[in-house]
């Protein structure tokens, strides 16, 4: 299902200020990935492999 960009905006606000409660807000290039896999810019299989590669190997460090 791809979400306009509104859509999107109005419900990530509402899930990162609940991640934020909790300490676990996204990064920018973080929402950035998930916005362009919401809208249907990018495969679910692209995003993951990003994840896997910037996200897992940048905590490691």
């Amino acid at each position: 299902m791809n979400m306009s960009k509104g859509e999107f905006d109005r419900h990530f606000q509402t899930l990162q200020a609940s991640w934020g409660f909790e300490g676990q807000e996204l990064q920018k290039d973080e929402q950035e990935m998930l916005r362009r896999v919401c809208m249907g810019e990018i495969s679910k299989e692209d995003y993951f492999r990003w994840i896997q590669n910037h996200v897992v190997g940048r905590d490691r460090k």
